[in-house]
């Protein structure tokens, strides 16, 4: 009976360790490129035309800033509702603040494409850059399944995707 009760550490010890190595090797065979329901395209994956349709709408939103003209979205590039929310009055608030916080529109640069696996939309993630050297924004552009902007976002830029 001494002898179990002196083994119990040891015992305690291999157990602790053989919990510690699964625990290990299956956090370690999970798919790095996903996020909580979302799976990174690889460059190959990532539809170009619909890319630079994003890519293209995204420089024309952000660019009525600096020219004070909205051109219109339409039904062959958006949904009903973003089309309703993208009305002059919010697009001179957005801009002003961003004028003021930022400066200028200088350019966009697309950087990674995630696609939501519950919804198949797919997240376009673009870096948006200001006048301004601290003024590093993130434009999310989100395309749903019949290829219409379903959603455009703007956020404080980081390098992480969060959705």
């Amino acid at each position: 009976m001494r002898y179990v009760f002196e083994m119990a550490p040891t015992m305690k010890k291999l157990l602790l360790f053989l919990l510690a190595v699964l625990v290990l090797a299956c956090k370690s065979g999970q798919d790095k490129s996903s996020v909580q329901g979302y799976k990174k395209l690889d460059i190959e994956d990532i539809d170009s035309t619909q890319q630079n349709k994003t890519a293209v709408l995204g420089k024309q939103i952000l660019s009525t800033c600096n020219t004070s003209h909205l051109k219109p979205l339409t039904s062959k590039d958006a949904t009903a509702k973003v089309i309703k929310n993208m009305t002059v009055k919010r697009m001179t608030q957005t801009c002003l603040k961003f004028r003021t916080q930022y400066g200028n529109f200088k350019g966009l640069t697309f950087v990674e494409a995630y696609k939501n696996r519950k919804t198949d939309d797919v997240v376009y993630r673009f870096q948006a850059k200001f006048d301004k050297k601290n003024a590093l924004k993130e434009l999310r552009m989100i395309v749903n399944k019949q290829n219409l902007l379903a959603a455009v976002q703007s956020k404080d830029w980081k390098n992480q995707f969060v959705p």
